[in-house]
C-alpha cells in the first residue's frame, strides 16, 4: 500500500511541476520574459524531484534513496521559505505533496541488497 501511495505522490509532484510550468504566463507574464524564465527555473525542480523519487522506487539502491531523501528535505525547506517570504499560494499547495513524498521515501525501505550489475 505504501509503495502505491509513493508512486501516486511521485506522479502528482511531476504533474504539479508540469502544470505550474504551463501556467507560467499567468504567474510571470510570459515564457520569454526574465520573470518567466526565473519562474520556470524555480518550478522545474518539481519535475526533477518527482523523477528522482521514481528512480528511487525503481532502483531500490541505498545511494539513490539517500539522495532522494536529501532532495526531498531541501525541496521542502525551499518551498516553506518561498511560502513565507513570497506568500505564493502555489508553494503552500505543493508543500503537502512534497512533505508526504519525503515521509514515504523515509518509511519505504528497500528490501535486501541491490542487484549486482549485469555483465555482458
Amino acid at each position: 500500500m505504501l509503495k502505491q501511495i509513493d508512486n501516486v505522490l511521485c506522479y502528482l509532484v511531476i504533474g504539479l511541476g508540469i502544470l505550474f510550468i504551463a501556467l507560467t504566463p499567468m504567474y510571470a507574464g510570459s515564457f520569454v520574459s526574465r520573470g518567466g524564465v526565473e519562474y520556470m527555473g524555480a518550478v522545474l525542480f518539481l519535475v526533477f524531484l518527482g523523477l528522482l523519487n521514481l528512480a528511487r522506487i525503481k532502483s531500490q539502491h541505498p545511494s539513490v534513496r539517500t539522495l532522494a531523501i536529501l532532495a526531498n528535505a531541501i525541496a521542502l525547506a525551499y518551498l516553506l521559505l518561498v511560502s513565507i517570504v513570497v506568500q505564493d499560494p502555489a508553494a503552500i499547495g505543493v508543500c503537502l505533496p512534497v512533505l508526504a513524498l519525503g515521509c514515504t521515501s523515509w518509511m519505504n525501505r528497500p528490501l535486501g541488497n541491490p542487484a549486482p550489475p549485469a555483465t555482458a
